[in-house]
Protein backbone atom coordinates (compact mmCIF):
# COMPACT_ATOMS: atom_id res chain seq x y z
CA UNK A 1 0.00 0.00 0.00
CA UNK A 2 1.24 3.39 -0.54
CA UNK A 3 1.88 6.27 1.69
CA UNK A 4 -0.35 9.23 1.46
CA UNK A 5 0.87 12.05 1.69
CA UNK A 6 -0.67 15.91 1.87
CA UNK A 7 0.49 17.88 -1.01
CA UNK A 8 -0.65 20.91 0.60
CA UNK A 9 0.97 20.76 3.70
CA UNK A 10 3.54 17.77 3.06
CA UNK A 11 2.20 16.04 5.90
CA UNK A 12 1.18 12.29 6.42
CA UNK A 13 -1.91 11.58 5.84
CA UNK A 14 -3.80 8.53 7.71
CA UNK A 15 -5.11 6.12 5.20
CA UNK A 16 -8.32 3.91 5.57
CA UNK A 17 -6.88 0.40 6.45
CA UNK A 18 -4.69 2.32 9.19
CA UNK A 19 -7.34 3.59 10.94
CA UNK A 20 -9.86 1.12 10.47
CA UNK A 21 -6.97 -1.04 12.44
CA UNK A 22 -6.42 1.18 15.28
CA UNK A 23 -9.60 0.20 16.32
CA UNK A 24 -9.99 -2.96 15.13
CA UNK A 25 -10.11 -6.03 17.29
CA UNK A 26 -6.68 -7.78 16.52
CA UNK A 27 -8.13 -10.68 19.42
CA UNK A 28 -8.39 -12.80 16.35
CA UNK A 29 -4.92 -13.13 14.82
CA UNK A 30 -2.79 -12.78 18.75
CA UNK A 31 -5.03 -16.54 19.27
CA UNK A 32 -4.52 -17.80 15.64
CA UNK A 33 -0.34 -17.13 16.40
CA UNK A 34 -0.77 -19.03 19.68
CA UNK A 35 -2.58 -21.91 18.11
CA UNK A 36 -0.02 -21.98 15.51
CA UNK A 37 2.20 -22.15 18.10
CA UNK A 38 4.65 -19.90 16.27
CA UNK A 39 5.74 -15.66 16.49
CA UNK A 40 2.80 -13.45 15.96
CA UNK A 41 5.07 -10.79 13.99
CA UNK A 42 6.24 -13.32 11.57
CA UNK A 43 2.65 -15.19 11.01
CA UNK A 44 0.97 -11.64 10.13
CA UNK A 45 4.50 -10.68 8.23
CA UNK A 46 3.78 -13.65 6.39
CA UNK A 47 -0.11 -13.17 5.61
CA UNK A 48 1.23 -10.11 4.06
CA UNK A 49 4.06 -11.16 1.91
CA UNK A 50 0.96 -13.66 0.77
CA UNK A 51 -2.26 -10.64 0.61
CA UNK A 52 0.38 -8.55 -1.09
CA UNK A 53 1.60 -10.89 -3.65
CA UNK A 54 -1.71 -11.83 -4.71
CA UNK A 55 -2.96 -8.55 -4.86
CA UNK A 56 -0.50 -7.21 -7.38
CA UNK A 57 -0.55 -10.91 -9.34
CA UNK A 58 -4.51 -9.74 -9.61
CA UNK A 59 -3.53 -6.21 -10.60
CA UNK A 60 -1.24 -7.59 -12.96
CA UNK A 61 -3.86 -9.81 -14.48
CA UNK A 62 -6.80 -7.25 -15.04
CA UNK A 63 -4.12 -4.49 -16.24
CA UNK A 64 -2.29 -7.02 -19.04
CA UNK A 65 0.90 -6.67 -17.67
CA UNK A 66 4.29 -8.43 -16.63
CA UNK A 67 3.24 -10.80 -12.99
CA UNK A 68 5.30 -9.60 -10.57
CA UNK A 69 8.33 -11.93 -9.13
CA UNK A 70 7.90 -13.97 -5.66
CA UNK A 71 10.65 -11.83 -4.21
CA UNK A 72 9.57 -8.88 -1.89
CA UNK A 73 11.31 -5.65 -1.42
CA UNK A 74 12.97 -7.38 1.69
CA UNK A 75 14.08 -10.11 -0.45
CA UNK A 76 12.24 -12.54 1.17
CA UNK A 77 10.49 -14.91 -1.05
CA UNK A 78 6.78 -15.38 -0.94
CA UNK A 79 6.45 -17.92 1.86
CA UNK A 80 3.59 -20.77 0.98
CA UNK A 81 3.28 -21.62 -2.79
CA UNK A 82 0.31 -23.62 -1.85
CA UNK A 83 -1.64 -20.90 -0.56
CA UNK A 84 -0.38 -18.67 -3.24
CA UNK A 85 -2.28 -21.59 -6.19
CA UNK A 86 -5.21 -21.69 -3.41
CA UNK A 87 -5.66 -17.97 -3.92
CA UNK A 88 -4.55 -17.44 -7.63
CA UNK A 89 -7.41 -20.96 -8.17
CA UNK A 90 -10.47 -18.85 -6.09
CA UNK A 91 -9.60 -15.42 -8.34
CA UNK A 92 -9.81 -17.16 -11.57
CA UNK A 93 -13.44 -18.77 -10.54
CA UNK A 94 -14.45 -15.28 -9.38
CA UNK A 95 -12.99 -13.58 -12.56
CA UNK A 96 -14.21 -16.06 -14.78
CA UNK A 97 -18.29 -15.77 -13.17
CA UNK A 98 -18.07 -12.10 -13.84
CA UNK A 99 -15.74 -10.42 -16.67
CA UNK A 100 -18.17 -11.20 -19.64
CA UNK A 101 -20.40 -8.47 -17.87
CA UNK A 102 -18.06 -5.76 -16.95
CA UNK A 103 -17.84 -2.68 -19.26
CA UNK A 104 -14.68 -1.43 -17.76
CA UNK A 105 -12.59 -2.16 -14.71
CA UNK A 106 -10.07 0.75 -12.47
CA UNK A 107 -7.66 -1.08 -10.13
CA UNK A 108 -5.80 0.31 -7.12
CA UNK A 109 -7.22 3.94 -7.15
CA UNK A 110 -5.63 5.47 -4.96
CA UNK A 111 -7.58 8.46 -3.78
CA UNK A 112 -7.28 11.24 -1.04
CA UNK A 113 -10.11 12.73 0.29
CA UNK A 114 -10.57 16.92 -0.61
CA UNK A 115 -10.51 17.71 2.82
CA UNK A 116 -7.09 16.02 3.31
CA UNK A 117 -8.61 14.00 6.13
CA UNK A 118 -7.80 10.60 5.07
CA UNK A 119 -6.74 8.71 1.98
CA UNK A 120 -7.07 5.25 0.85
CA UNK A 121 -6.23 2.38 -1.82
CA UNK A 122 -9.50 0.56 -3.62
CA UNK A 123 -9.10 -2.45 -4.95
CA UNK A 124 -11.16 -2.18 -8.03
CA UNK A 125 -14.11 -0.45 -9.42
CA UNK A 126 -16.02 -2.01 -11.80
CA UNK A 127 -18.31 -0.83 -14.27
CA UNK A 128 -20.85 -3.66 -15.31
CA UNK A 129 -22.44 -3.22 -19.08
CA UNK A 130 -26.15 -3.05 -17.15
CA UNK A 131 -24.52 0.88 -15.85
CA UNK A 132 -24.01 -0.56 -12.41
CA UNK A 133 -20.59 0.54 -10.30
CA UNK A 134 -19.30 -1.82 -8.08
CA UNK A 135 -16.88 -1.14 -5.44
CA UNK A 136 -14.70 -4.41 -4.68
CA UNK A 137 -12.14 -5.36 -2.19
CA UNK A 138 -9.55 -8.55 -2.15
CA UNK A 139 -9.50 -10.43 0.77
CA UNK A 140 -7.09 -13.54 1.51
CA UNK A 141 -8.26 -15.22 4.66
CA UNK A 142 -8.28 -18.80 5.52
CA UNK A 143 -12.08 -18.55 6.60
CA UNK A 144 -14.47 -16.31 6.44
CA UNK A 145 -18.53 -17.24 6.31
CA UNK A 146 -20.75 -18.38 8.29
CA UNK A 147 -19.24 -20.88 10.41
CA UNK A 148 -16.16 -18.61 11.10
CA UNK A 149 -15.84 -16.74 14.64
CA UNK A 150 -15.00 -13.88 13.94
CA UNK A 151 -17.76 -13.00 10.78
CA UNK A 152 -19.66 -10.52 12.64
CA UNK A 153 -16.26 -8.08 13.49
CA UNK A 154 -14.92 -8.64 9.81
CA UNK A 155 -17.95 -7.94 8.30
CA UNK A 156 -18.16 -4.58 10.59
CA UNK A 157 -14.77 -3.45 9.60
CA UNK A 158 -14.96 -4.62 5.53
CA UNK A 159 -18.03 -2.37 5.62
CA UNK A 160 -15.91 0.80 6.91
CA UNK A 161 -13.64 0.09 4.59
CA UNK A 162 -16.14 0.03 1.56
CA UNK A 163 -17.56 2.82 3.30
CA UNK A 164 -14.77 4.71 3.14
CA UNK A 165 -13.51 4.21 -0.25
CA UNK A 166 -17.49 5.07 -1.33
CA UNK A 167 -17.01 8.29 0.23
CA UNK A 168 -13.37 8.73 -1.27
CA UNK A 169 -14.84 8.10 -5.04
CA UNK A 170 -17.79 10.27 -4.13
CA UNK A 171 -16.02 13.40 -2.59
CA UNK A 172 -13.19 13.43 -4.58
CA UNK A 173 -14.50 11.92 -8.55
CA UNK A 174 -17.90 12.89 -8.01
CA UNK A 175 -18.73 9.09 -8.65
CA UNK A 176 -21.27 7.10 -6.34
CA UNK A 177 -21.00 3.27 -6.31
CA UNK A 178 -24.18 1.45 -6.25
CA UNK A 179 -23.10 -1.31 -4.14
CA UNK A 180 -19.51 -2.95 -2.48
CA UNK A 181 -18.57 -6.67 -2.80
CA UNK A 182 -15.30 -8.24 -0.48
CA UNK A 183 -14.01 -11.03 -2.69
CA UNK A 184 -12.72 -13.50 -0.22
CA UNK A 185 -9.77 -15.92 -1.57
CA UNK A 186 -9.69 -18.54 0.50
CA UNK A 187 -5.68 -19.32 1.05
CA UNK A 188 -6.61 -22.98 1.99
CA UNK A 189 -10.08 -24.37 -0.25
CA UNK A 190 -9.02 -22.06 -3.11
CA UNK A 191 -12.78 -21.10 -3.26
CA UNK A 192 -14.39 -17.88 -3.02
CA UNK A 193 -16.76 -16.10 -1.44
CA UNK A 194 -18.61 -12.37 -2.10
CA UNK A 195 -19.71 -10.73 0.90
CA UNK A 196 -21.63 -7.42 -0.95
CA UNK A 197 -22.75 -4.39 0.60
CA UNK A 198 -26.13 -1.83 -1.03
CA UNK A 199 -25.36 1.39 -1.48
CA UNK A 200 -27.39 2.46 2.03
CA UNK A 201 -24.64 -0.19 3.96
CA UNK A 202 -21.97 1.66 1.90
CA UNK A 203 -23.25 5.10 3.42
CA UNK A 204 -23.81 3.84 6.57
CA UNK A 205 -19.97 2.24 7.00
CA UNK A 206 -18.57 5.68 6.23
CA UNK A 207 -20.80 7.21 8.94
CA UNK A 208 -19.06 4.69 11.40
CA UNK A 209 -15.46 5.41 9.35
CA UNK A 210 -16.48 9.45 9.72
CA UNK A 211 -16.82 8.54 13.82
CA UNK A 212 -13.36 7.06 14.08
CA UNK A 213 -11.84 9.54 11.96
CA UNK A 214 -12.97 12.22 14.69
CA UNK A 215 -12.20 9.89 17.58
CA UNK A 216 -8.41 10.07 16.01
CA UNK A 217 -8.26 13.40 15.49
CA UNK A 218 -9.12 14.21 19.13
CA UNK A 219 -6.94 11.86 20.37
CA UNK A 220 -4.19 13.26 18.03
CA UNK A 221 -5.25 16.86 19.36
CA UNK A 222 -4.37 15.93 23.00
CA UNK A 223 -1.05 14.80 22.27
Amino acid sequence: MPNHVNPNTGKPVISVTTLIGLFGNKDGLLKWAARMGQDFDYLRWEGADLGSYVHKRIEAHLTNTPEPGLVNKAGRKVICQDQVAACWRAYTQWYTSVYQGIARIETEASIMHPSGRYAGTADLLLTLKDGRLVLGDFKTSNDYGPSSKFTKEQTRQYQLQLGAYSELFRAAKNVSPDEGVIINLNKKTGTHKLTTFTQAQLRAGYAAFEALLNAHEAIQALQ
